[in-house]
């Protein structure tokens, strides 16, 4: 037909392969759970160092909403790291709402409809807060944390963390929290490793990368607290019925040092979403990676 070509070329899914020079030598929890999903993705911004750019004239949102949010639960707790909450407790914690989420208020829609559901987090925050408070010795906030480790071909990795949450409990053990306003990850993802932030910040925790949390402390609890919903929030523990928070984070500290390891060896590629199942909905190289196309299935008449 006119205009159409005679043969296609079927377009394979990208599976870069850099010199180890390139490679990087150090990542976040997140940027391991962006290593795991799409490794491509991790390609693109270390190797090639290529940033997205927010888009022109983009209001506040989602993520901005989420940062305010853990702005005001740092500042709360910050306040009050150990013992009892005051009796004005609440009236402190709207407050500090009130003040870090002033840039949304000129916002009518905020006003009616995202400042009650934020009220109702609040209360099933302070909840949350005040019941876990008897066991509790002390609670670091946004703690930064840093561990290196070595690989099988003998060279250094550095693994970092911003941990929300650290408990120091009573009985010497630690507990992890994270705070999410949007879904946490199914227990499904995290056993299978393809969220480990949680795991990975406890693994760190253990061994004494977080500045005053001793070295050998044990791993007491994992928990993602979902902030905003129906009921204003819910709690969901890291774990199963087989295996502890403790076991998880060891199992998933071995298995990343395996899967890194794997990357020292220049026949590694970094491919494009290898496990769709698990891949992020919101990936920010997918245009890059031409993933619409090599995805579409349409192999043509290849050359």
């Amino acid at each position: 037909a006119r205009g159409r070509p005679d043969r296609t070329r079927a377009l394979s899914q990208p599976e870069p392969r850099p010199p180890l020079a390139l490679r990087p030598t150090r990542l976040s929890v997140t940027r391991v759970e962006t290593l795991r999903r799409d490794p491509y993705a991790i390609f693109a911004e270390y190797v090639l160092r290529l940033k997205p750019l927010d888009p022109l004239g983009a209001s506040e949102g989602a993520r901005e909403l989420g940062n305010a949010f853990h702005a005001v639960l740092a500042a709360f707790v910050a306040r009050h790291p150990r013992g009892s909450l005051p009796a004005h407790a609440r009236d402190q914690l709207v407050a500090l709402a009130q003040s870090e989420f002033s840039a949304f208020a000129q916002d009518v829609d905020f006003q009616a409809f995202q400042w009650p559901r934020i009220e109702r987090a609040l209360d099933f925050y302070l909840d949350f807060e005040t019941k876990r408070r008897d066991d509790i010795a002390d609670i670091l906030v946004e703690r930064s944390g840093a561990l290196t480790f070595p690989l099988a071909d003998g060279s250094a990795f550095t693994l970092t963390a911003t941990a929300d949450r650290i408990e120091k409990n009573t009985d010497g053990g630690v507990s992890i929290i994270d705070y999410k306003t949007g879904a946490p990850p199914s227990m499904r993802e995290i056993a299978a490793g393809f969220a480990p932030q949680l795991t990975l910040e406890g693994a760190m925790a253990t061994r004494g990368a977080f500045a005053d949390v001793a070295g050998g402390s044990p791993l007491a609890q994992g928990l993602y607290v979902k902030l905003m919903g129906a009921d204003g929030g819910k709690q969901a523990d890291v774990k199963t019925k087989d295996r502890s928070f403790a076991e998880f984070a060891e199992e998933h500290f071995a298995e990343l040092a395996v899967y890194l390891s794997s990357f020292r060896n220049e026949t590694t590629g970094y491919p494009s979403r290898p496990y769709p199942q698990f891949a992020s909905r919101f990936a920010e190289y997918d245009h890059l990676a031409r993933v619409k196309e090599w995805a579409a299935g349409d192999k043509g008449d290849e050359a």
